[in-house]
């Protein structure tokens, strides 16, 4: 079992190393495809990355500086598995909007 700990703690670190070059990656495309124009889903996609990263940062965090908290079933594990969710919920936000913008929907 601690095995496994110890890897989703490393999966959770790359999770934060790679954010960062899809960050850089998607304003690239956005600049170059849409000449950086406002745009509602990329402001979207813009503070959901930012969000991600800063729930990562924090998950990493709070993992390495009290690892104790997360022994036992209790309060705190249940908040870091909140946290970890909600990780995916805004994963799966910024998948949706960046699919509109390669498939978009709209009728012309």
């Amino acid at each position: 079992m601690q095995s496994f700990e110890t890897t989703a703690l490393h999966c959770l670190g790359a999770d934060i190393l790679f954010i960062l070059p899809s960050v850089a990656s998607g304003f690239l495309t956005w600049w170059i495809n849409y000449k950086a124009k406002s745009m509602k889903p990329v402001r979207i996609k813009i503070y959901s990355s930012f969000i991600l990263l800063s729930v990562a940062i924090i998950a990493v965090l709070w993992r390495i500086l009290s690892p104790d908290d997360f022994t036992v079933v209790g309060k705190e594990s249940i908040i870091y598995f909140m946290l970890l969710f909600s990780m995916a919920i805004i994963v799966s936000i910024i998948g949706f909007y960046g699919g509109g913008l390669t498939f978009p929907t709209e009728k012309k």
